[in-house]
């Protein structure tokens, strides 16, 4: 802009066309008076955490300044730097993740992001652990989630009652699928919820 600036001076100069060069001047000043503002609007999710919150790993969604160790596992499957805190460079991977999939990005860790993570990383699929547990607001419910809702299920199947699906739970849903005639999902799905609220009132 400033070469085109002094180009233009120049031309209006050797025309001596003292009202365009007025004008130009005039215009000139107010093109540099709002490109030197000092109100220059940086996005949030660049400005690095001065304190950081521990959450529960419980509780979507996990935002910026957030701690916990599910954080940290989740830095290790999108390939950063495992410190367990939502940093920047975390809300820049996350946001480069929901991008790629298709998600809203959010730059935070919702339901739709954890479980697309859970997907793509096979979380507890063919027998194996959990690499996390996810917070599931609704029905289904399958392994490696949690749900303070299905404690009173686990109870009931007489089984330990923290509201995770892992292995026992599993084992417990088909048991009772099979006893009522249901297909062996070995997920709390709507038709074996039903059944198991119908029961117990």
């Amino acid at each position: 802009m400033y070469v085109f600036a002094n180009f233009c001076m120049i031309y209006f100069v050797r025309n001596r066309n003292s009202s365009k060069v007025k004008i130009f001047l005039g215009v000139v000043s107010i093109l540099v008076a709002t490109s030197c503002s000092n109100d220059v609007k940086v996005d949030e999710k660049y400005l690095p955490c001065t304190n950081y919150n521990v959450v529960s790993e419980r509780e979507l969604p996990l935002v910026k300044c957030d701690q916990s160790r599910l954080i940290g596992k989740l830095q290790e499957l999108l390939g950063i730097p495992v410190t367990e805190k939502f940093d920047v460079g975390t809300a820049i991977a996350v946001e480069k993740f929901q991008v790629s999939q298709g998600l809203f990005a959010s730059a935070s860790i919702d339901v739709d992001t954890i479980n697309r993570i859970s997907e793509l990383f096979g979380n507890g699929l063919n027998g194996e652990a959990c690499l996390f547990n996810i917070s599931q607001p609704s029905r289904p419910w399958k392994k490696c989630d949690f749900n303070n809702e299905i404690i009173p299920f686990q109870r009931f199947m007489g089984i330990e009652a923290d509201g995770f699906i892992g292995p026992g739970t599993v084992e417990a849903i088909i048991a009772f699928q099979n006893q009522y005639g249901l297909p062996e999902s070995g997920a709390l799905d709507e038709p074996t919820w039903k059944l198991f609220v119908s029961i117990t009132n």
